[in-house]
């Protein structure tokens, strides 16, 4: 239809309506072009609305491993102190010297004692990681939606998190994955398995003839330590980003 006006008014050489005609023409698509923009941009908040609402979600299942794993590592410090105190009398200072030659003070995790020579055995080699939830973060990134154009302190705290995170769950599976494995294969070495029922008597002797075995208890109570410490952190910086993301998507 438009374009048989214009054909009309050329053959009738009525510039003023050919000017008039393409002028509403590009108007009409400047105007449709600026509609999709927006409806596009309207469904890109929309999308980013969902995702953090699930994000949000993935925190808390987050919160709740957190606090399933800083418990079992709490149960694995003391199992593991109780067993090597009781056979050298060693047990973790409370300070430690930094590099500026003072001492730091630790924060370290209340102290209780296992109930049995049995339960210290179990939880002393009783070990686990931190398994983040990672599945909505990976579509923000994968989509290219983690940009938050109204949010960019937002965007820079989510990277941050995570890559805190991801970088410490890399050094559980190494280091203090290994240091597990180690103490399992000591502990065998003696015929005893992680389920085996013991009393005090036998594993304080075992325990007190064997240097390379307190070393191992040594080291899982210092890793065990850093693992509290760590997902504390890792734990107070996701009820922050819970907050944040909610305050932002109210």
């Amino acid at each position: 239809m438009w374009l048989r006006r214009i054909a009309e008014h050329v053959r009738e050489q009525n510039w003023t309506a050919i000017v008039i005609d393409f002028a509403i023409v590009v108007m009409g698509v400047f105007i449709g072009i600026q509609v999709s923009n927006w409806n596009q941009q309207q469904n890109n908040v929309a999308r980013q609305n969902v995702l953090l609402f699930q994000l949000v979600e993935d925190l808390h299942a987050d919160l709740g491993e957190l606090e399933f794993v800083i418990w079992i590592s709490t149960l694995r410090f003391n199992a593991a102190e109780t067993i090597v105190n009781r056979a050298s009398g060693w047990e973790l200072p409370d300070t430690y010297p930094n590099d500026y030659g003072k001492l730091t003070q630790l924060a370290l995790p209340q102290r209780t004692r296992p109930d049995s020579a049995s339960d210290a055995l179990y939880f002393s080699q009783r070990f686990t990681v931190f398994d983040m939830e990672l599945r909505t973060y990976s579509i923000l990134i994968a989509g290219g939606d983690l940009s938050f154009a109204k949010r960019p302190a937002l965007a820079n705290q989510l990277r941050e998190h995570y890559n805190f995170a991801e970088q410490w769950i890399r050094t559980e599976k190494t280091r203090h994955q290994s240091t597990n494995t180690e103490l399992l294969t000591a502990f065998n070495r003696h015929g005893i398995n992680i389920n085996d029922k013991i009393d005090w008597l036998t594993l304080n002797k075992l325990v007190k003839e064997d240097l390379e075995l307190q070393g191992l208890l040594k080291r899982t109570v210092w890793l065990a330590y850093n693992q509290i410490y760590f997902l504390k952190h890792i734990s107070t910086q996701t009820e922050q980003l819970i907050k944040q993301i909610e305050s932002t998507n109210q």
